[in-house]
């Protein structure tokens, strides 16, 4: 199990990973922030790119912030998964 910090940029034209700080990264995601779609759909893109299922996926502080503490339930180590995340870009 493995928490990251994501920098969520809503509303962009495409779904996409980019570094942003060290340890910090920024995903654009093309929902709005309205009702959770945002949100839902973060969980969904980040479960699609890891290979797991939504409910391994989960935003554990950050619900109506742009910055959000992330929960992934997998056998990976953190450096494992942010590499993974970056690299399928």
């Amino acid at each position: 199990m493995a928490r990251i910090w994501l920098k969520i940029v809503p509303g962009s034209k495409t779904n996409r990973i980019e570094p942003l700080l060290v340890g910090v990264l920024q995903v654009r995601i093309k929902s709005r922030p309205e009702k959770n779609r945002a949100n839902f759909e973060l969980q969904q893109f980040l479960a699609k790119r890891l290979g797991l299922t939504k409910s391994q996926v989960t935003i554990v502080r950050g619900m109506k912030s742009h910055l959000k503490l992330i929960n992934i339930d997998s056998l990976l180590t953190k450096d494992e998964i942010v590499e993974k995340l970056v690299r399928t870009n």
